[in-house]
């Protein structure tokens, strides 16, 4: 009996020239914990007058998804969510300057998950692939993670699976992660996530099932974090606009990101997310007996994302 376990699978990613033409995938995303992709065929049940049950049933639509999540190494998966990025292989060799920002349109990916076992395998080659939501998180007792939601186009089925990519870059631990609002880092977070959408719109016409184009649509930013209560004065003032709800409130810098604190061409490694224009949408302050320090939590949205910068060690020519 053949089993598939998930020390047995493995995911790759290969950038699209076309939207919906496969092409090879050989590049890892990260120490992945969890892949999935659901395919669902949109079924009608055809009725016809003189019996209850359906005289047939038919196919309409089919759509691929999933999500992946890894632990956070380098942020090939940044460059799906904001579309374009450039590469500095020269200034601070060996380390490699990636800066992401904001484009219009967003690239596709081929996606392929292998599962291998003994002699029965199965390669699912899933291309058309957008991400329509990246997350980035940190929690205190937790190393960085990444993850997407993405829609597929279409999917190959075949028999022969390839080989995975254990990358060897090191993982990010809380220790390393911050978070500064108007310039000034706040101590104490517990915990951060960013949530960017890229709203997808799934664009279909009557001579195919499959997805035809999928163009991102608005692209709203998100951000959660907490703090220990009483060090988050200036969240609390930013928020309300003063010490009572104000008809206009000044939208601030947000800096997220984590440090190994080497310095640029002597193995540092890096990401940090600068947002521009972020206004506080929501606090919560849960105050318990029995539940130790008070932990605020707030919910910011900024208007824009300036960049995301990140150094690691590989080359644009690997990327």
């Amino acid at each position: 009996m053949t089993v598939y376990l998930g020390k047995d699978a493995y995911a790759l990613i290969g950038k699209e020239t076309t939207y919906g033409t496969a092409v090879t995938a050989s590049k890892d995303v990260g120490l992945i914990t969890k892949v999935d992709f659901t395919q669902s065929n949109e079924l009608k049940r055809i009725q016809t007058v003189g019996q209850r049950n359906a005289a047939q049933i038919v196919p309409t639509l089919y759509k691929v998804s999933g999500n992946i999540t890894a632990t956070y190494q380098h942020a090939r998966l940044i460059e799906y969510a904001l579309g374009t990025v450039t590469h500095d292989d020269t200034t601070y060799t060996p380390d490699i300057l990636h800066t992401f920002t904001e484009a219009s349109t967003i690239p596709s990916a081929t996606l392929e998950v292998g599962e291998i076992h003994s002699s029965d395998q199965r390669k699912y080659t899933i291309n058309g692939v957008k991400a329509n939501g990246v997350k980035f998180t940190v929690a205190k007792d937790t190393e960085a993670q990444i993850s997407v939601d993405y829609i597929g186009k279409s999917i190959t089925v075949g028999t022969t699976a390839g080989t995975g990519v254990v990358s060897s870059l090191p993982v990010f631990i809380p220790a390393i992660a911050y978070l500064k609002w108007d310039g000034t880092e706040i101590s104490t977070v517990q915990n951060f996530e960013v949530n960017i959408s890229n709203d997808l719109k799934e664009i279909r016409a009557i001579h195919s099932r499959e997805i035809q184009e999928l163009p991102a649509s608005t692209r709203p930013y998100e951000v959660t974090f907490s703090v220990i209560a009483g060090n988050d004065t200036a969240l609390e003032t930013d928020f309300l606009g003063g010490t009572t709800p104000q008809d206009t409130l000044t939208a601030k810098s947000l800096v997220i990101g984590a440090d190994n604190g080497v310095a640029a061409a002597s193995g540092k490694r890096s990401i940090e997310f600068t947002f521009a224009n972020a206004k506080i949408q929501q606090i919560g302050t849960p105050i318990d007996i029995g539940g130790g320090e008070t932990i605020r939590s707030y919910t910011a949205w900024p208007e824009s994302l300036t960049n995301v910068v990140t150094y690691d060690n590989i080359a644009s020519t690997d990327w």
